[in-house]
């Protein structure tokens, strides 16, 4: 009932009546810190940030496991221009055990930016990630995160594991499995593409770029009628869910297959039908 009233005195503007509500939920439940945390942050909104501060440095004081007044303090030292205190206290509340994982993920989603280019902290960043996944070793989010942070450090080929681990955990994770196809196609590593591009289409049959990457690498590989078979595939599986650019792009890889295979025809008549769906196809153009 009390968050009830509060938030109808917040549309009615009546700021006096919001921090009294409050301020009666605490003289109730003097121990249940997280209410004085709550009030911390109405000051904040309020712009009386000394006393949010004052209240946040009061649940420090009397229950300094609290990690919401760390998420809370963050928000407080990022509105007065403080960045190295606010990741600080973010820092701390990645680290505390009971913060829900899901709060978890969502301040690392604010905060991951900072993280990565903060140049300085470089090895504390690191095993905040490490720590992450040892704490949620079934969540998906901790190896995302990792996995970007090495990529940001250039250690691409542990950038991959991570993306392999993240894979195990959610084999549907279209996001995951095209980071991982990047990667091995800046090492132009076919052999690896073709491995994991034939692992990418038992689970998702519907990804356009699993076929397009393992034409393109069987292509590099002088398997010009596997490869035309890839795109074939992919056209017959494609067709009534992919977009005309999408499925241009199959009928150009397909113009090359036919040249390589001295079927001029062929690669002309491919070659046109790729126009059609994208005119300003430079490639196909030339």
């Amino acid at each position: 009932l009390t968050f009830e009233k509060f938030q109808l005195y917040v549309i009615l503007n009546k700021e006096k009546k919001v921090v009294e509500e409050f301020n009666k939920l605490i003289a109730k439940y003097p121990k249940e810190t997280r209410y004085k945390v709550l009030l911390g942050d109405i000051y904040l909104d309020q712009k009386q940030a000394k006393k949010a501060f004052e209240m946040y440095q009061q649940v420090r004081k009397e229950d300094p496991d609290n990690p919401f007044v760390y998420v809370s303090l963050a928000n407080y030292y990022k509105d007065h221009n403080q960045p190295e205190k606010a990741m600080e206290s973010i820092v701390s509340a990645l680290k505390n055990p009971s913060l829900p994982s899901d709060t978890k993920m969502d301040i690392l989603g604010q905060y991951v930016d900072r993280l990565l280019t903060n140049e300085q902290k470089i090895d504390e960043t690191e095993e905040l990630f490490k720590m992450l996944i040892e704490m949620y070793p079934l969540e998906e989010m901790p190896y995302a995160y990792y996995a970007m942070f090495l990529q940001n450090q250039k250690r691409n080929t542990e950038a991959f594991a991570e993306l392999e681990n993240l894979i195990n955990i959610n084999p549907k994770n279209q996001a995951a499995w095209q980071n991982g196809l990047q990667l091995l196609n800046q090492k132009q590593d076919t052999v690896a593409i073709l491995d994991f591009t034939e692992k990418g289409l038992k689970e998702l049959p519907e990804f356009h770029e699993f076929y397009f990457y393992r034409s393109m690498a069987l292509y590099q590989q002088g398997k010009y009628q596997e490869a035309l078979d890839v795109n074939e595939l992919a056209l017959k599986n494609l067709s009534t869910t992919a977009n005309g650019l999408i499925l241009g792009s199959f009928y150009a890889q397909m113009g090359d297959i036919y040249y390589k295979l001295e079927k001029r025809e062929k690669a002309f008549e491919s070659y046109e039908k790729a126009l059609e769906l994208k005119p300003s196809n430079l490639f196909v153009i030339n």
